[in-house]
């Protein structure tokens, strides 16, 4: 009997993982460029990432897959900020990659948050 009704309740799968990949596929970090809308792209990515993995999504494994998946949903101007401080000859790896976009994320912060803007500037005064 419960058998019979797994069987029954089981959700589709198939439907499950084109929903997801359609959605990753569609991920793209857009105007205003600021760092809680990159934050937010990230979180956006990696939940995203999550399901294709526990609905056995084949890119899910592949971190290279994952790696381009995401440089592929940023754009042209991010691209420049997060490889700005990569070494040649390093692989690009989902840690480094992660490692730096958290970089970018801070720097943006720094650079246009106005409250961080408006500490400098305080502090530079009274140098």
């Amino acid at each position: 009997m419960l058998e019979y009704l797994a069987v029954q309740f089981k959700p589709d799968i198939e439907r499950e993982r084109r929903e997801i990949m359609r959605e990753i596929s569609s991920l793209l970090l857009r105007e205003p460029i600021n760092a809680p809308a990159m934050e937010a792209h990230y979180d956006a990515f990696m939940k995203l990432w999550d399901r294709g993995t526990e609905a056995d999504l084949p890119i899910s494994n592949d971190e290279e897959q994952m790696v381009d998946t995401f440089l592929g949903s940023l754009p042209q101007c991010l691209l420049h900020i997060v490889f700005m401080r990569l070494t040649l000859g390093k692989g690009l790896t989902w840690s480094t990659l992660s490692h730096e976009w958290k970089n970018a994320v801070s720097l943006q912060r720094r650079q246009f948050d106005p409250a961080v803007q408006a500490q400098a500037m305080a502090t530079g005064s009274r140098q």
